[in-house]
């Protein structure tokens, strides 16, 4: 028997859809309602609903339950399908969990875009009227598909940007069928959200400066929309949503700032490119460092609403920040290489591997093609590093080889640094670097000690200043200068065989320090409370309390007295 096109054609398309082998569904090519679709004029569609382990079920009828995938064929005209018009008279449409949410994503992804963007010039009123109904539609489907949804999984599955979730509260609040409670806490939540509603509306005309300034606000509204305890609690499954759409979102905001840039350009342009890059990877630190720090420590320590899950890891956005540190850390190089060797390579040589590429448009399918274009820039690149790094070597000779000014000029060159030939060829100064840094760390560990058992203070003077201050910002001092250590070690010592045995010593400084300082102000909390019971100290409540009602009149006890509750106040600021 001959092969039914048809059959092929219609089994394949569906096979396709659900991601199986199209020999897979050969055993439905009999199947009632294929035929009754293929061969029966007045039979408009096919239903292929996913089973059970894989299988699937075809129907003449639509039939979709909350979280079933189906795919629906239909027909334009009321046709016998042919192998003439397989092609042309059948079109398809995906279902997700219900027929309200799909016809929902439709009119929002497809066809008020398509429409808008393909407008009659010719007769702007009906435009008009067609934009308007859409938008109504749009925001009925949006209300009634919330309605009908079964569970909060439901709910969210429309919620694709931070402005849909305000948009969920929306309704709910204007919602006649809306319970009372359930009304004011809506309403509560919008007004949470309110600080930003402008932003997410408008996120996409926005610079990446004023998308940092988006960031913080955001944070700040999520931390008040998760601590509200006036209502009831904001589910925690609903913000990890909220927090996932929010990341893709700045992610995409990031991506459309930087599409137009010419990444690889030798022009006038290469220093706005990298200042672009910069806040790029700034808006994605940011918001990776705000959501791990809120959902990793303040929302798990927060016993009326503590947050139970792991810590939210904003995947997607960080390994997109990794790429751009990435192109920025090759862009850069290239540009501190070309002032220090003039005759390198042009960069449309070195950079030629990256022609064929959109970096900016991040995925792990790119991955493959982005490493290997790498791997060729490292190669072109392999003669100009040797060479950079003899002219750097030479430069610090004339240092007279002094770990400081070598540190400061390899601080000078960072991204230079993060290159493998030139790190390799540096081995010996950066280890020199490295011996000094041990011994200032050694310095400094001298330095705390003498500190712990009451020796140096902080060279700072003021006369509402206290021993006890003192001592606490000299180990603010201290520890400022281990940090910078730290920083400077992981960008350009980090390969070196001895660098994890210093890194170890000084992130155990750090914590002596963290410790020290806790001990200090326990001790001072002990202090400032028995000079408060104490009748015969002058922070005590009794005694100023006395002064005061014996010349109420005077001013100079007045200002004794305001004197006294200053510098208390100080030294707790300054603690």
């Amino acid at each position: 028997m001959p092969e039914d096109t048809r059959k092929t054609s219609v089994l394949t398309t569906i096979a396709n859809y659900f991601g199986l082998k199209s020999d897979s569904l050969a055993s439905l090519s009999d199947q009632r309602s294929l035929n009754n679709f293929l061969d029966d004029a007045n039979c408009p569609l096919l239903s292929a609903i996913r089973g059970q382990k894989n299988s699937i079920d075809l129907s003449n009828e639509i039939r979709v339950t909350e979280g079933t995938q189906s795919l629906v064929l239909f027909k334009l005209r009321p046709d016998v399908i042919t192998s003439d018009n397989v092609h042309t008279n059948i079109f398809l449409s995906s279902m997700v969990d219900s027929p309200l949410d799909s016809l929902y994503y439709a009119i929002k992804s497809v066809f008020t875009p398509a429409l808008r963007d393909n407008t009659n010039k010719s007769n702007p009123a009906v435009n008009q009227q067609i934009q308007t109904s859409l938008n109504e539609l749009e925001q009925v489907l949006r209300s009634s598909g919330k309605k009908s949804s079964g569970s909060s999984s439901s709910s969210m599955a429309i919620i694709s940007h931070p402005k849909d979730e305000i948009n969920y509260w929306f309704d709910i609040a204007r919602s006649a069928s809306s319970k009372t409670n359930d009304l004011e806490r809506a309403k509560s939540f919008l007004q949470l959200f309110e600080p930003v509603k402008g932003n997410f509306e408008n996120l996409e005309n926005l610079t990446l400066l004023e998308l940092v300034d988006v960031v913080e606000k955001t944070q700040d509204v999520y931390d008040d929309v998760w601590r509200q305890v006036e209502y009831d609690d904001y589910p925690e499954q609903r913000m990890n949503h909220l927090l996932s759409i929010t990341s893709n979102v700045f992610v995409q905001c990031v991506q459309k700032q930087l599409s137009g840039l010419e990444l690889w350009s030798e022009s006038d342009q290469s220093i706005k490119t990298r200042e672009y890059l910069r806040n790029g990877v700034n808006v994605c630190e940011r918001w990776s460092f705000a959501v791990e720090r809120l959902t990793g420590f303040y929302w798990k320590n927060y016993p009326p609403h503590p947050w139970k899950g792991e810590t939210f890891k904003a995947t997607y956005l960080v390994q997109f920040r990794k790429r751009l540190s990435e192109i920025l850390t090759i862009r850069s190089s290239y540009d501190q290489s070309s002032q220090i060797h003039s005759s390198m390579n042009p960069s449309n040589v070195v950079f030629a591997p990256f022609f064929n590429l959109n970096p900016i448009q991040f995925s792990p399918y790119t991955d493959p093609q982005w490493n290997s274009a790498v791997d060729q820039f490292e190669n072109l690149m392999a003669n100009t590093d040797r060479e950079v790094a003899r002219q750097l070597r030479s430069r610090f000779h004339k240092t007279q080889s002094n770990p400081h000014q070598i540190l400061a000029e390899l601080k000078r060159y960072v991204d230079l640094m993060q290159r493998d030939v030139i790190r390799k060829e540096l081995a010996t100064e950066r280890e020199a670097v490295l011996g000094q840094m041990e011994n200032d760390l050694k310095t400094l560990t001298d330095d705390f000690h003498r500190l712990d058992s009451g020796g140096k203070k902080s060279s700072s003077k003021g006369s509402t200043r206290t021993p006890i201050a003192a001592s606490l910002d000299a180990s603010r001092h201290i520890e400022a200068k281990v940090n910078n250590m730290i920083n400077d070690g992981d960008k350009l010592l980090s390969d070196l065989p001895s660098y994890s045995r210093m890194v170890s010593m000084a992130k155990q400084l750090k914590q002596d320090i963290g410790n020290w300082r806790k001990d200090k102000f326990k001790e001072w909390c002990q202090d400032t409370t028995r000079a408060i019971d104490d009748p015969s100290q002058t922070l005590s409540l009794e005694t100023t309390g006395r002064l005061m009602e014996i010349d109420s009149q005077d001013g100079k006890l007045r200002v004794l007295y305001g004197d006294r509750l200053m510098t208390l106040l100080n030294e707790i600021r300054q603690l």
